[in-house]
């Protein structure tokens, strides 16, 4: 997210989820931001929220995400259970300190809270408050404890679990058993259990039968929150019980999905090795785990799914199969992988004939292309269903060191497309300026004897005289019955036949 918005710089791990004050912004939409000491920030605007400013004596409301608040309080004051008390309350601002934390008194108990943790609190709230329903610090704090004992409200039951507080958390459920399910911020104590790989939270909790089944608000179930930790036990205590290894979230994504993201191989492997896994259930995009292990680029989790049994032959919602996606994106170790274990897949075609090796040129992934055509199965003049050649592609959109690589393994240069179209017809139709890759010395060669009289002269045109010189016909005819060189602007078809003219010259010595 910093590249190119004042680059990363690893002293901002110190400052991560901290306040600052935003000193100017840019033109470009980047913030300057100063944190405490004398440090100033370039940032992404993506990367800053807008915090809330707070002042003595007004009232507040806490937001009901446990989660959240607990993430949140890190270096702001921290958590404790008893805050759990205070969650979605209405509190009264008693101070502000220089860094932005405020201290709120809620229920006459006085917490220091992040900002993130708070809100300006309704018209009713403030209402409420300032009629005297809000005890000020110092009040009847044996009423409110009488009317919310810590032991008594169910929230603490999410918080215990958040904060791993075995002890509290049986107590709680010994004597309210029937709480195990309820929920804070939206989640359930054994979401959070799951969720933080803690296997003695949730070996309590499920002595008191908690739903292993229940949803938080992403459609997430224990099972998915357990393949985020990446903690195996908890895995296996789970699909002990009996959970749903195959359950979807609000995106159709499995718990194997996940864990296929995410890289996580102690649950993708207990995972994908169950046999009452399906290795190919699909999320909302109509992705399977192998699907998306390729798109998350990683090939570890690539590796478990195929030795699982994987099927790398079925396609998603964008009709792309895992070899096709790989090939589309560059990842190489991917491709590499799937040809090793299926050569044939080197030429596999979409239904409208692109090939893994169009994809790679036509996205300009070199070192994919390169790793395509080197095989022995690849047709390198493999022809879409409009009879396009990954060198028409590569020309198309101006990937020079693709053009160049694919020629130099003997491309055909005078296949034409269904508009009877070759390269060099479409080179001629792409005259935009461009910059040629470093990696071309054949292409940069030619580039240096057309600028001998010509400026900033074309990609297309450098690359429509390289392939001249490597045997292009310039007579073809599309089925307008045009050739290249009738498609270009008279100032091109000079600086081409030019060219043309030099390079038969050279033939004949």
């Amino acid at each position: 997210m910093q590249e190119g918005h004042g680059d990363w710089d690893d002293s901002l791990l110190n400052n991560l989820s901290d306040v600052g004050t935003v000193q100017s912004v840019l033109d470009n939409g980047d913030i300057r931001v100063k944190y405490s000491g004398s440090r100033i920030y370039t940032l992404n605007h993506n990367a800053v929220t807008k915090v809330t400013c707070f002042s003595t004596g007004d009232i507040v409301q806490v937001i009901d995400d446990i989660a959240a608040v607990h993430s949140f309080q890190e270096n702001h004051g921290g958590w404790v259970d008893d805050m759990a008390l205070s969650l979605g309350q209405v509190g009264r601002v008693v101070k502000v300190f220089p860094t932005g934390d405020v201290r709120v008194v809620v229920n006459s108990r006085t917490w220091t809270y992040n900002p993130r943790c708070l809100s300006h609190a309704p018209l009713k709230e403030i209402a409420e408050d300032e009629s005297g329903d809000l005890e000020e610090e110092g009040g009847d704090l044996s009423l409110n404890l009488k009317l919310l004992s810590v032991l008594d409200n169910p929230a603490i039951v999410v918080a215990a679990a958040a904060s791993g507080d075995v002890g509290t958390l049986r107590e709680f459920l010994a004597r309210h058993p029937s709480q195990v399910n309820t929920k804070a911020g939206g989640k359930a104590a054994i979401h959070c259990a799951c969720a933080q790989g803690n296997v003695e939270v949730l070996k309590c909790l499920l002595e008191f039968s908690p739903d292993i089944e229940i949803t938080d608000e992403d459609g997430d179930r224990p099972m998915h929150l357990s393949a985020y930790s990446d903690e195996d036990e908890v895995a296996q205590l789970l699909i002990a019980a009996n959970v749903d290894v195959n359950s979807k979230n609000n995106k159709g994504a499995t718990p194997l999905i996940i864990a296929a993201v995410k890289g996580h191989h102690s649950v993708l492997r207990i995972l994908a090795n169950n046999p009452n896994t399906n290795l190919h259930d699909q999320d909302t995009d109509g992705d399977t785990a192998l699907h998306c292990a390729v798109l998350a680029q990683k090939n570890e989790s690539v590796n478990m799914l195929l030795e699982a049994g994987a099927d790398p032959t079925l396609l998603n919602f964008r009709l792309f199969t895992p070899i096709h996606e790989a090939a589309r994106i560059g990842f190489l170790s991917a491709v590499d992988n799937f040809i090793r274990r299926y050569p044939s897949h080197v030429g596999i075609r979409k239904e409208d004939g692109y090939t893994p090796l169009h994809l790679a040129a036509l996205n300009d992934h070199l070192d994919v292309v390169a790793s395509f055509i080197e095989h022995e199965l690849c047709d390198i003049n493999c022809c879409t269903n409009e009879n396009q050649t990954p060198l028409h592609l590569a020309v198309h959109q101006s990937h020079s060191d693709v053009v160049e690589r694919l020629i130099g393994y003997g491309a055909n240069l005078n296949i034409q497309d269904l508009s009877g179209d070759t390269p060099l017809h479409i080179a001629l139709v792409t005259t935009s300026a461009g910059i040629l890759a470093s990696n071309t010395p054949q292409l940069v060669k030619v580039q240096d004897e057309l600028k001998n009289g010509h400026e900033n002269v074309a990609v297309g045109v450098i690359t429509a005289c390289f392939l001249v010189q490597e045997g292009a016909d310039v007579y073809i005819q599309n089925i307008k019955g045009h050739t290249p060189l009738q498609l270009s602007p008279p100032n091109i078809i000079t600086i081409v036949m030019k060219y043309v003219d030099r390079i038969k010259r050279l033939l004949l010595f």
